[in-house]
């Protein structure tokens, strides 16, 4: 069964700005239409089609596989710069950027809400493609609540970390439209040298205007 993660709609703000709120910028700049039905209707099959002999061979763990939810499918895509779309030729995984709770269940509020399906391919899997380009992070409700309840945000290099570490944590899509404000001072990030060295890279320091000394 599929299963979407819900977490409390809080959001961790610095600087007032927010994961939401870079996913919101992010928004304004690609308006490709697809609906969430589309996408779940997509996800469920690829999943179907997914093997887990693959996934085992992946090193995913076994509860990722076979617990309530489905987070992976296998797919064949056409490639277009940073978009796929189904049809082609090209093998991919796939993994919905909000993950899922349940299989279209309507008790469920938006238990088919996917948001963006991200796609990549194992043996390059820091490498990320969308669907529609409207989520700049993987799991980031989860990353929210966490590091307003924790203070702690595990952030992965790759959907395939991702997959591997439980999603217990999140990844982030699209670089080119974060900034220093989504992620809090106040907050300890659990990552990897390479994604420290991202986030790093954000924090500039600020440009200090030019100064003459004289006696007054």
């Amino acid at each position: 069964m599929l299963e979407k993660q819900t977490a409390p709609a809080t959001q961790v703000k610095h600087g007032g700005h927010s994961l939401r709120e870079q996913e919101d910028k992010a928004n304004c700049t690609h308006n490709r239409d697809s609906s969430q039905e589309e996408l779940f209707n997509i996800f469920a099959e690829a999943h179907a089609n997914f093997p887990v002999s693959l996934g085992r061979k992946l090193g995913i763990p076994d509860s990722v596989l076979f617990d309530g939810p489905g987070q992976v499918g296998l797919i064949y895509a056409d490639i277009s710069g940073r978009y796929w779309q189904p049809g082609g030729k090209t093998p991919l995984l796939i993994v919905p950027a909000r993950p899922l709770i349940d299989l279209g269940d309507p008790e469920i509020e938006n238990s088919t809400d996917v948001g963006d399906l991200i796609a990549f391919n194992p043996k390059n899997p820091k490498t990320m493609y969308v669907f529609n380009g409207m989520e700049t992070v993987i799991n980031r409700e989860f990353l929210e609540y966490d590091c307003f309840m924790q203070g702690v945000m595990t952030l992965f290099e790759s959907p395939l970390d991702y997959l591997r570490g439980s999603r217990k944590g999140g990844v982030i899509v699209s670089w080119d439209h974060m900034s220093s404000l989504a992620f809090p001072s106040s907050a300890t990030i659990v990552c990897n040298q390479q994604v420290a060295s991202r986030i790093k890279g954000l924090f500039r320091p600020p440009k200090l205007p030019r100064f003459e000394i004289v006696a007054l």
